[in-house]
């Protein structure tokens, strides 16, 4: 193989692509989320495609179960499935996601994308957040104290990690803070302006991480190597 091309040590190429899924699974998403659990298979199936040697992993977030802030019900944020690259664990775990709660309209955005962040990534792997909701974070959040500033100087220290923001609606609050997650992490931002729009967001914001001109590079390299 070329010397120029990284190799991993099992003399594979280093097409690594690490992805969270982070969900907002408070009560309005609910038609959101059955739209993702009908096409779990196909968006899987979608990252599988890219020719990366893929894993995901999925956090769900609600809001802070103290008044006046959320349900005596939510959490803040939680682990649903550490990172794997079984489908059928992935698609068993998705359809298992129930939505509740939420209390105030600002949800604990910021929980969510700090404990996804906190996850075992890979070193050089391309590392990418799939945030995906409705309402806007609490920002400073209560209790945590997070900020926006602070998610993006730890998604920068994570190598860095990039946020890919789903807006699902158009309050306009959510838009301005996904975007600014977005753009302050070197993500994206995609609408889905309903829950029939959700899946085709999800596999736009798939095609923009695989596309990704680092990601790009190594995987043409990868297959180069392999000749």
């Amino acid at each position: 193989p070329d010397a120029s091309v990284d190799v991993a040590d099992g003399g594979e190429p280093e097409n690594m692509l690490d992805i969270v899924f982070v969900i907002d699974t408070t009560s309005s998403m609910e038609d959101d989320i059955s739209a993702v659990k009908r096409e779990a298979v196909n968006i899987i199936n979608r990252v599988a495609e890219s020719g990366t040697n893929w894993r995901i992993g999925i956090v769900t977030f609600r809001d802070h179960p103290v008044a006046p802030y959320g349900d005596p019900t939510d959490y803040s944020a939680r682990v649903d499935l550490e990172f794997t690259n079984d489908r059928n664990t992935i698609v068993n775990r998705v359809n298992l996601i129930a939505v509740d709660g939420g209390g105030d309209e600002p949800e604990a955005v910021f929980s969510g994308l700090m404990t996804a962040l906190d996850f075992p990534w890979r070193d050089g792997a391309k590392k990418a957040l799939i945030l995906m909701g409705d309402a806007p974070p609490h920002d400073p959040e209560p209790t945590t104290d997070y900020t926006l500033a602070q998610v993006l100087r730890t998604a920068f220290e994570v190598d860095p990690a990039n946020i890919y923001a789903i807006l699902i609606g158009n309050a306009t609050s959510t838009r301005v803070a996904f975007q600014s997650l977005a753009d302050g992490s070197s993500g994206q931002l995609v609408n889905a302006s309903s829950a029939t729009a959700v899946v085709d967001a999800i596999f736009e914001t798939i095609t923009n991480i695989t596309e990704d001109p680092e990601l790009v590079s190594v995987l043409h390299e990868g297959s180069r190597a392999l000749v």
